[in-house]
């Protein structure tokens, strides 16, 4: 059950943004002709500020990176641990998904 609710979150998530595409591809083609209007002046702060969003947005890809990573690996190592100091093979099932209602 619990996947049936994250499939259908994802999916009624990405069916809404596709929905709403030419109005985002719109909104971000009228925000680029306006960056290349820009005098001297506005430049330089349109600039610092897509600086600024690289940067936050390195930063947001890097712990996803790790995250995604360390919970991929976490039973994994769990496992190989709990092999060798007791010699029995368990495995623990990766982090659930946690929502704000009951869905059981």
């Amino acid at each position: 059950m619990p996947l049936m609710c994250q499939a259908i979150l994802s999916i009624w998530k990405m069916s809404i943004f596709l929905s709403k595409r030419k109005d985002i591809v719109q909104l971000i083609n009228e925000l680029h002709q306006l960056n290349l209007k820009a005098e001297h002046q506005e430049l330089s702060i349109v600039r610092r500020e897509n600086t600024n969003d690289a940067f936050v947005s390195n930063i947001y890809f890097k712990i996803v990176l790790v995250t995604g990573t360390f919970a991929f690996i976490h039973p994994v190592i769990y496992g190989v641990y709990v092999y060798i100091t007791s010699g029995k093979l368990i495995l623990v099932e990766a982090n659930k998904a946690t929502y704000f209602w009951n869905y059981t």
